[in-house]
């Protein structure tokens, strides 16, 4: 009976974890048709407030705010206080974030960071290697 009540917790989760996923999508499809429909000059407006070209505004709309995540974990991983990157130098955070979110090596990304963190192999890969490595030479601890 212990195997069956199991199983039944097991399908729940999923079933849980798949609704919210789909919920999730269907929202990110109706916020990227409202992006669509914005004007030309309503949208470079917007780049131009964050600090972005059109483009690569779209291009971030387009990948969903949770594109760069790897970032975020990798630089909790290193003990990189990512709100006083944010606080100092927010241009170069946002270069980070675009380049993570538009980097070909996610999955192996992600599978690093969950496996073994703290192993340096994602320095071969990472499109933010170098500014990562600046960061911690910097110590912008905190965490």
């Amino acid at each position: 009976m212990h195997a069956e009540s199991a199983s039944k917790g097991v399908v729940g989760f999923l079933a849980s974890a798949f609704g919210n996923w789909e919920r999730k999508r269907k929202r990110l499809r109706q916020d990227g048709r409202r992006f669509r429909d914005l004007a030309d000059h309503e949208v470079a407006r917007m780049a131009r407030d964050v600090g972005l070209s059109s483009f690569d505004l779209c291009e971030m709309v387009r990948l969903g705010p949770d594109a760069s995540e790897s970032l975020t974990r990798r630089m909790a991983a290193l003990h990189i206080d990512i709100d006083k990157v944010s606080q100092t130098n927010a241009g170069l955070l946002r270069d980070m974030q675009r380049l993570c979110a538009t980097c070909g090596n996610k999955g192996r990304c992600d599978m690093h960071l969950v496996v073994d963190s703290e192993n340096p192999v994602w320095r071969r890969y990472c499109p933010n290697e170098r500014f990562i490595t600046e960061l911690q030479s910097e110590n912008v601890g905190g965490i």
